[in-house]
């Protein structure tokens, strides 16, 4: 059984749960296992597009951005994958403006960083949605089940 099953198992409330290992296993769905069972569907384009906005609030985002490029380009992607892909892009930018950077550059350069459409592109060729067509088909068979 999957370490993350046998702490669910062992406990008496669960706190968290890694989504693979709960659709794993039918044992931990079934009737009277959980008080109350919280379908969170895979994010639309829609929401997608919000957790984008998110995660870029506080960046410097270059003006050729398009959070609905993005979101259209992420099928299957889930909060953590989109968080993942911005966190690279930033990294991205900030390796880039290094690489390029004087000291005396970097010290007057903090906080200036400018995450552009090109940090983006390379971010989402680096990361991979965690939702194969497996767990596509494991969400759609909960969802008919909670509905």
């Amino acid at each position: 059984m999957h370490r993350a099953v046998e702490a669910v198992c062992e406990s008496d409330r669960l706190l968290r749960a890694d989504l693979r290992a709960v659709l794993e296993a039918d044992a931990l769905l079934r009737p009277g296992r959980f008080d109350r069972q919280i379908h969170v569907p895979i994010p639309d384009e829609q929401a997608r597009r919000e957790i984008f906005g998110v995660h870029t609030t506080h960046r410097s985002i270059g003006d050729g951005v398009e959070l609905a490029r993005l979101a259209g380009r992420t099928q299957g992607y889930v909060g953590a994958d989109i968080q993942a892909v911005c966190r690279e892009a930033a990294m991205e930018a900030a390796r880039e403006y290094v690489d390029g950077a004087t000291p005396s550059d970097v010290e007057d350069g903090v906080g200036t960083i400018t995450v552009t459409a090109d940090h983006f592109d390379h971010a989402i060729k680096t990361t991979s949605s965690s939702v194969d067509d497996e767990t596509q088909r494991r969400y759609e068979e909960l969802e008919r089940k909670f509905n």
